[in-house]
């Protein structure tokens, strides 16, 4: 039985090498901070579960639970109930990491427990955005907000791009004699130019990182204790930048040969 400091090492050491928040507490003291919240409790789990023998996904499967369950909570006529939902979703990373280590001490890791572990922080995500606008609706009694519930999920999930890959991973079952006829046409200067080199800043905006979920819940709190409103603002601005991603990727990925370009790119690598 490994002693709780040798994983603690093995979970720090193994996220260090990913992340580089992990251990640079000048650049992001916030991140930095959770993530030992995330060490400490995801190790925990792992070192009073480390002499059972099951599939990590299982570990997976009450992540992906614990994000459903808090947004039933959080929309509960009941303060204590509110708080514990908030602190579901607070500690949603501990079964994300949690599942990880585990599959790492017991050499259990695969490429469907990673898109099973990716999966799954795209429902909480999901979870937490519609725990939210629900919140909102019941607050204000407004019926906007469920107009708006029904459509983040569609953005989120259904934007052209998420799509497209899938249809391109088929197409790279191709023949051989077929590579040569995929021709690669350089991508012209346009107005999509500036989003597509500022991408990864846009898509950091309001993202469903602890910087901003845990923004959004300490925001919640003072609502529930206090006469404020404001999480509203965070519900419609989520919506807006979601539909604009979904607009843009409909745009700009039917309206360029993004997919021939990215089959020859996958091609050139393969035949490496």
């Amino acid at each position: 039985m490994s002693s709780f400091s040798n994983l603690y090492k093995k979970i720090y050491e193994h996220n260090a090498q990913s992340s580089d928040y992990i251990s640079n507490f000048i650049k992001n003291p916030y991140s930095y901070l959770k993530a030992r919240y995330y060490f400490i409790t995801a190790n925990t789990i792992v070192y009073l579960i480390q002499n059972l023998n099951f599939n990590p996904r299982y570990i997976t499967f009450i992540y992906i639970i614990q994000g459903f369950v808090a947004m039933i909570l959080l929309n509960l006529d009941n303060i204590y109930i509110k708080l514990i939902a908030i602190f579901l979703i607070f500690s949603k990373g501990t079964f994300d990491w949690a599942d990880g280590h585990y599959a790492r001490i017991k050499n259990k890791t695969s490429l469907t427990g990673h898109i099973l572990d990716i999966y799954g922080a795209r429902l909480n995500s999901v979870f937490f955005i519609i725990g939210l606008g629900y919140y909102q609706y019941v607050k204000y009694e407004n019926e906007i907000f469920i107009y708006i519930i029904i459509f983040i999920p569609l953005f989120m999930f259904g934007y052209l791009e998420k799509y497209a890959y899938q249809i391109i991973f088929d197409k790279l079952e191709i023949k051989q004699t077929q590579k040569n006829t995929i021709q690669s046409k350089s991508v012209k200067r346009n107005l999509f130019s500036f989003i597509i080199k500022h991408k990864n800043y846009i898509l950091n905006i309001l993202d469903d990182r602890s910087r901003t979920v845990d923004l959004i819940l300490f925001f919640i709190i003072l609502e529930i204790f206090y006469k404020i409103e404001i999480t509203y603002i965070f519900f419609i601005l989520i919506f807006i930048k979601w539909f604009l991603i979904w607009t843009f990727s409909l745009l700009y990925h039917s309206s360029t040969n993004w997919s021939e370009n990215i089959i020859k790119e996958k091609i050139d690598k393969i035949n490496k």
